[in-house]
């Protein structure tokens, strides 16, 4: 693809979705390509409960310990 293609692209793709392991980067990445793209940024741990985002940002995923399910 062109470089003027790819500009063209990037500028008018409507969504983008990341995914990955917790903790790579998504939210960081995701935020600062929203921002290059002049589009809003969604993140998807704003919608899990707050038990989720305990056991996520205290490291017990990695330890098997589950989500809850809402």
């Amino acid at each position: 693809m062109s470089d003027l293609n790819s500009k063209i692209s990037f500028r008018l793709a409507r969504l983008v979705v990341l995914m990955g392991v917790f903790g790579c980067g998504k939210s960081t990445v995701g935020a600062a390509l929203a921002k290059k793209m002049c589009k809003p940024f969604i993140d998807a741990d704003d919608f899990h409960p707050k038990i989720n985002l305990e056991k996520m940002s205290s490291g017990a995923l990695a330890m098997g310990l589950g989500l809850t399910m809402p």
